[in-house]
């Protein structure tokens, strides 16, 4: 149904891996979560599709609509979790400099 299948599954899937270092990363973690909640969701349609038709994946039967349904809201509750778990952390001012003993005040 869309042009250049082959190639759209090979960019949700590099979409998918750069999501995941972004979510490693602490400061882009907050928008790695939305992005990839936001693929996840566009995504959908796509996983509905090939389970009604019965789409395989490499020679494998295809998965089942209602392991695939919880399966994706699942992966979207962990994006956003995770997006909200960096939102919410409290950042940390930088730390000042300690004085040394020698340098104490005289």
């Amino acid at each position: 149904m869309l042009p250049f299948p082959d190639l759209l599954v090979y960019a949700t899937g590099v979409l998918e891996l750069l999501g995941a270092l972004g979510l490693v990363v602490a400061s882009t973690r907050s928008a790695a979560g939305i992005c990839l909640a936001v693929l996840f969701v566009l995504m959908l349609p796509a996983n509905v599709y090939a389970a009604v038709e019965n789409v395989p994946l490499n020679g494998d039967p295809a998965t089942p609509l209602w392991f695939r349904i919880p399966e994706q809201i699942l992966y979207i509750g962990i994006a956003l979790w995770g997006a909200e778990a960096a939102a919410l952390r409290p950042r940390r001012p930088a730390a000042r400099p300690r004085r040394s003993a020698e340098s104490g005040s005289r």
